[in-house]
């Protein structure tokens, strides 16, 4: 496992190894822009996929609304595939709000896997003014747990392309990693009876005996979820909860604010962050356990 908070050395990383590619680059993202940073995935793809790599990317028409499908004609000449989760009936017009694929997964060839809270696009790599640095957390991943991302992957592109992809040996190869972390993947969404997510994090919050740490960009949590950690800091838990300095979305910005000074009324240490724009989602509980993704 290795750890990014650096947008460039992030998608560094991943051209790289989309540049090793031999069977398959399977890759989703909530926003693919085709600015100068998506024009370098996209690069590497169009590479990946003229050398006979096999590359499946699906986008969220939502949040990449201003990346039009034509972009991707060359790829899919080459023998791409690429298609939108959830097209829009009419443009700017989302009669589906919370119906959106979020996920940020990236699978080569069964054996790497990349999830996190970097989109596609010049912002996440600091290259925009509006936001300067861009801190965010992204994982990439081998071992055992990559099977949970590509599987992942297999039921997000096969609920939208016809061109659907089997489970079979080819994307599940043997795992020859090694590794002494155990990682678990969580995945939920409208879709679902359960909200495993918001129960993950409700079981690792009353689990805490010691420090609860949370980084988020937007902390407007479920009356459950922040009853929760109210309850945590009555027991005597040390709560600390990071937030951006800045908003992104001016709305959440201030809920974030109205609900991050609830928590200080029970004795939570509030930080902001200062040096570009935050947004990352972790979770930290007595330094023992963690949680790194892309949900708010």
């Amino acid at each position: 496992m290795k750890i990014f908070n650096d947008g460039r050395q992030k998608f560094n990383a991943l051209i790289e190894d989309i540049n090793k590619a031999k069977h398959h680059v399977h890759m989703e993202y909530y926003i693919f822009r085709m600015d100068r940073m998506g024009h370098e995935i996209y690069d590497a793809l169009l590479a990946a996929a003229k050398r006979g790599v096999e590359v499946n990317l699906l986008i969220d028409a939502w949040g990449s609304n201003k990346t039009k499908m034509s972009n991707f004609k060359e790829l899919q000449e080459a023998g791409g595939h690429v298609a939108q989760f959830f097209p829009l009936i009419m443009p700017l017009v989302n009669p589906r709000t919370n119906y959106r694929l979020h996920r940020k997964i990236v699978v080569i060839d069964g054996v790497i896997g990349y999830t996190g809270g970097f989109n596609v696009g010049d912002e996440y790599a600091s290259i925009t003014k509006k936001f300067g640095y861009w801190r965010d957390n992204h994982l990439r991943l081998t071992g055992d747990i990559v099977y949970s991302l590509q599987h992942r992957f297999i039921l997000d592109w096969n609920s939208q392309h016809h061109f659907e992809v089997t489970e079979g040996e080819p994307y599940f190869p043997d795992s020859i990693v090694e590794g002494h972390v155990a990682t678990q993947l969580v995945t939920s969404g409208p879709d679902e009876d359960k909200e495993q997510i918001k129960l993950t994090y409700m079981k690792m919050i009353s689990g805490a005996e010691r420090e609860i740490i949370i980084q988020t960009p937007y902390y407007i949590p479920s009356d459950a979820l922040h009853e929760s950690i109210k309850l945590a800091l009555l027991s005597g838990v040390q709560v600390k909860l990071l937030i951006p300095n800045k908003p992104d979305h001016p709305l959440v910005y201030w809920a974030t604010y109205f609900h991050a000074a609830d928590l200080v009324k029970y004795g939570a240490k509030v930080y902001t962050y200062e040096n570009g724009f935050f947004h990352s989602k972790t979770l930290i509980i007595d330094g023992e356990y963690a949680s790194v993704g892309s949900a708010n």
